[in-house]
């Protein structure tokens, strides 16, 4: 299971998803949200650059992005 940024233009983000489909359809489901999650977080962190005003990085808990 994993979330990559094939590309990245500054107004569009082209991700690539894989999913793991084995297991129980209980087990299937929950590898479905969390790859959403992923997703959602690989995007708002992307996102998150557009407002940085000053060059440096922003910091979110214990990362910087």
């Amino acid at each position: 299971m994993s979330v990559k940024i094939l590309s990245d233009n500054g107004e569009q983000l082209t991700l690539e998803v894989k999913i793991d489909l084995s297991g129980t359809m209980l087990e299937m489901e929950e590898k479905i949200q969390a790859i959403c999650n992923a997703v959602g977080s690989v995007s708002t962190e992307k996102a998150l650059t557009h407002f940085d005003t000053d060059g440096t990085p922003l910091q979110v808990g214990e990362k910087k992005i």
